[in-house]
């Protein structure tokens, strides 16, 4: 029944070889296509798919859900309890699992990761199947019509998942690639399973305020502002000077905010703003 549709995207990318065979004690037809696209099979190697959620991935809730979606419905089943996602080869890939169960909460959806001798396990909330239903679901339409079958009995209220304390805030000095998630249904921010506040906005009206009051002495004005960065227009015998105030500025605006993690500000002197 899929054999059509994914052998027709699969041309997309070039030749497709089609070979039948038998799987398991030799009942079973499997159906091979190979791709040939040398180019295709480099990115894909280049960007770890087979042992890790690729970095475009994670760029795009769309492109999200589509890679999930690929995932449980070939690795995976929809067990009366909700989808499960099984990886083999015992242990061997069990932070892949945990980036499967991150996507899910980015998607609002929770489950939990069981590790057996011979396999890890992605196993979503009952609760929530019918939001991966949804929000993932199967493409093969059996599995999809059994995951929509699957019905909770448990109220869960207005609250969402469990409140838990800070504990510590360590600066570790590393840089890490950073994404912003705002296609969820309760239009929360999710990161490692908690709902968290985004306070740049704040931030940085904050520090438009005070960098108005502190350049008005001057000949610079604000400019332009993109996301979380101000670009000021100053003369350039004293360009350095104004990029120390705008430096200050936008500092202490977050320490209004962020009050036990050092706030960092770069600044940069340039003839044209450039992204």
């Amino acid at each position: 029944m899929l054999l059509p549709q994914i052998k027709r995207l699969c041309e997309t990318f070039g030749h497709v070889y089609h070979r039948v065979g038998r799987g398991g004690k030799g009942t079973r037809r499997v159906h091979d296509l190979t791709i040939s696209a040398l180019g295709l099979c480099r990115q894909l190697n280049a960007s770890g798919v087979k042992t890790r959620i690729p970095d475009f991935a994670w760029q795009s809730t769309r492109v999200l859900a589509g890679y999930l979606r690929g995932m449980f419905d070939g690795d995976g089943t929809a067990h009366p309890d909700g989808p499960v996602l099984c990886f083999g080869q015992g242990g061997k890939h069990l932070h892949w699992a945990r980036e499967i169960q991150q996507a899910l909460l980015l998607l609002g959806i929770r489950s939990r990761i069981n590790v057996c001798a011979d396999r890890v396990n992605v196993c979503v909330l009952k609760r929530d199947s019918a939001l991966f239903a949804r929000r993932i679901g199967f493409m093969n339409p059996h599995k999809q019509a059994k995951v929509e079958a699957v019905h909770s009995s448990q109220h869960d209220g207005e609250i969402y998942g469990r409140a838990a304390r800070m504990k510590s805030v360590a600066v570790t000095s590393e840089w890490v690639d950073m994404y912003d998630v705002v296609d969820s249904d309760t239009e929360r921010f999710m990161a490692n399973g908690l709902i968290t506040h985004n306070s740049s906005a704040d931030i940085i009206k904050r520090a438009l305020r005070l960098l108005h009051d502190r350049l008005k002495e001057t000949s610079a004005r604000v400019v332009n502002v993109v996301h979380d960065e101000i670009v000021v227009e100053a003369d350039a015998t004293n360009a350095g000077e104004i990029s120390k105030i705008v430096e200050e500025a936008m500092c202490a605006a977050g320490e209004e905010y962020v009050r036990k993690v050092p706030v960092k500000v770069e600044t940069q002197i340039a003839d044209e703003w450039v992204k």
